[in-house]
């Protein structure tokens, strides 16, 4: 058990799948609604995620504070 991977649970549906482009494809319209609905409820929120996803995916590290 040491070597197993570790999967974050969202992920699961998609990769125990028989129809993984269906899976993912349901994963990213419950992303798309759940930011879409944080946009609404607080885009102050919104706009720290927004920064921190742009820095993740510039390779930067993301510090959260609370």
């Amino acid at each position: 058990m040491a070597h197993m991977p570790i999967v974050p649970r969202h992920l699961l549906p998609v990769l125990l799948s028989n129809e993984v482009h269906a899976a993912l494809a349901d994963l990213q319209t419950a992303v798309v609604t759940a930011l879409e609905s944080l946009r609404q409820d607080d885009p102050i929120i919104y706009s720290q995620v927004e920064e921190a996803a742009r820095h993740h995916l510039a390779g930067d590290s993301v510090t959260v504070y609370e």
